[in-house]
């Protein structure tokens, strides 16, 4: 899961916050 949205970060900005959110919340 957290391969697929460090992926989609390189595209995509709104991942990154996706991702900050993610870690924070893992």
């Amino acid at each position: 899961v957290l391969v697929a949205i460090l992926s989609a970060a390189k595209g995509d900005p709104a991942a990154f916050l996706v991702r900050q959110v993610v870690y924070m919340q893992a």
